[in-house]
């Protein structure tokens, strides 16, 4: 198998555990339809693409959450997540 589809392939598992894990409904508003995956802290301030940075929103609340760091979900998984990034982003501002 190329090393692309492996990563496919991965990608498609880390899904799959993320929906499944959320009882594949909106973790803001319960809606079943028109599901994405958000990250609790966006890829465009923390390059993160664990399935703990992971959250299950319908479309609309994904939109209305935007690029903000929140966590819907309760689990210590998300909240050890936060912690990380909150580390490593005031490591990151002590040395500007």
């Amino acid at each position: 198998m190329s090393k692309e589809k492996e990563k496919l392939n991965r990608k498609k598992k880390i899904k799959a555990r993320v929906y499944e894990r959320d009882g594949r409904r909106c973790l803001v508003c319960g809606r079943i339809d028109h599901l994405t995956i958000d990250h609790i802290v966006p890829l465009s301030l923390w390059k993160n693409n664990s399935h703990r940075n992971m959250q299950v929103m319908c479309g609309q609340c994904n939109v209305e959450k935007g690029v903000k760091v929140i966590s819907y979900r309760t689990d210590e998984g998300a909240l050890s997540t936060i912690n990380k990034y909150l580390k490593l982003k005031s490591r990151d501002d002590n040395n500007v």
